[in-house]
């Protein structure tokens, strides 16, 4: 009986943890990005630091693998979606 009840239980319809992980880390990467763009001495603040000298040059870095990073995790987030759309639908 058990197995009647679950097979015609209806399907979640929430999100999969790994979606709403994948997003959050897209978005934070990507608030990362513009932050450091827009205020590049933050990393030098924090870690009273300045690996580059104050030429700038880690901060873009940092720009590029944080925003490299967000794109990455955003297409993973809607990959694993897609997937879990599809498992829905069937």
């Amino acid at each position: 009986m058990d197995s009647q009840r679950s097979s015609s239980a209806p399907k979640a319809s929430r999100w999969p943890l790994r979606v709403k992980v994948e997003a959050a880390l897209s978005l934070a990467c990507a608030l990362l990005a513009v932050l450091t763009a827009f205020v590049p001495d933050w990393i030098e603040h924090i870690f009273d630091a300045s690996p580059d000298g104050g030429s700038g040059e880690a901060e873009w870095g940092i720009v590029v693998i944080f925003a490299a990073a967000a794109l990455m995790a955003g297409w993973a987030a809607r990959r694993e979606w897609n997937r879990w759309m599809l498992e829905q639908r069937a």
